[in-house]
């Protein structure tokens, strides 16, 4: 693995920082969550029958869906997303493994 400088190693944290900050925006919220919690629809749509079963009454069934997609949704795998709780974020944990990066950023 090649080390970084310290250069490098403040770069990338800023970057960091300054990503985390836009994801936490609002609006940014809004948009990756529809994303996270619509798809793919047929994994919503096995999650929502499964909680209509528990839970006859529908907006309570949509509200719980929408709760186990933003932990369960293979959506945030995919787009290396992780959820704390009240926001989703990028797991930068998962860009930084080598196997789980695209070809074209392992140099592969």
């Amino acid at each position: 693995m090649v080390r970084e400088t310290p250069l490098e190693r403040r770069v990338r944290e800023e970057f960091q920082r300054e990503l985390l900050e836009e994801f936490k925006t609002p609006e940014t919220q809004d948009e990756v969550r529809q994303v996270v919690t619509q798809t793919p629809p047929e994994v919503r749509e096995q999650k929502l029958q499964q909680e209509l079963q528990v839970n006859p009454d529908e907006e309570i069934a949509e509200q719980n869906t929408d709760k186990r997609m933003l932990t369960e949704s293979p959506e945030l795998v995919r787009s290396k997303l992780r959820y704390d709780g009240e926001h989703l974020l990028p797991d930068f944990d998962k860009y930084e493994r080598k196997d789980t990066r695209p070809t074209w950023m392992r140099g592969d």
